[in-house]
């Protein structure tokens, strides 16, 4: 008898440690599956640019050069969306894309601004510009040769989301001639500089639902587990 009580007891012992376990692994889990998208976020910017060239090639143009002004008008034109509650390319103060881009010091000839809210998936992002005509020219545009590119988390209307802001441009003393041919660089300023409108995508929620059913799934076995020892215990008495 007293073998078979040894015996319940290590199976209670095991059992218990199996839930010690579970509960752990959830926590690593959700830990490295918030680690992974925040990530692939920190890493858009790269991957981006990278596609943006991908698809210049494809179409026989010169890839785009990064440019740190650009990346600084970017970052600033991203951060001034959230700290005034907007996503337009012209804020509710006024200002417009080139304000942020003369102030990071880029002298332009040509400039663009593509943006985008709620994408964690660089590749659907990248599609969805290419899907829309406006953002298409600008990623294909044989005036600009220089990029620069901003992904910033933050709050719209108490809504935590994900801007991404593509900044295009071309110096003035880089850029080809004015469209207007004879006309000066001041010209090409104003026909080139025209607001593309924006394109506001749905959130991506793949990781969103990707954790919530590997949650699903931990919070089962972590009933199952949870059970078996009781039963074990009604056994042992």
């Amino acid at each position: 008898m007293s073998s078979k009580d040894s015996s319940l007891g290590g199976e209670m012992t095991h059992a218990k440690y199996n839930l010690t376990k579970i509960f752990l692994s959830l926590l690593f889990g959700v830990f490295c599956v918030l680690s992974l998208s925040t990530t692939v976020l920190a890493a858009s910017s790269d991957r981006l640019i990278e596609l943006t060239n991908q698809a210049r090639v494809k179409n026989n143009l010169p890839v785009l050069n990064f440019n740190q002004e650009l990346t600084n008008a970017a970052q600033a034109k991203a951060q001034d969306m959230f700290k005034e509650n907007y996503f337009a390319h012209i804020s509710p103060s006024g200002k417009k894309p080139w304000n942020f881009i003369e102030q990071a010091g880029y002298q332009y000839a040509y400039a663009g601004e593509n943006l985008a809210m709620g994408y964690s998936d660089d590749s659907e992002l990248q599609e969805a510009w290419m899907n829309s005509a406006t953002h298409k020219e600008n990623i294909l545009s044989p005036n600009f040769n220089e990029i620069g590119l901003a992904v910033v988390d933050g709050k719209i209307d108490n809504v935590k989301t994900t801007i991404v802001v593509e900044m295009f441009g071309a110096k003035e003393d880089l850029a080809k001639p004015a469209v207007l041919g004879v006309n000066s660089q001041i010209n090409a300023k104003i026909e080139n500089s025209s607001v593309i409108k924006e394109f506001q995508p749905i959130v991506d929620q793949k990781i969103l639902m990707y954790l919530i059913f590997w949650l699903i799934g931990c919070l089962l076995m972590l009933v199952y587990f949870t059970i078996k020892p009781l039963k074990l215990s009604k056994l042992a008495k």
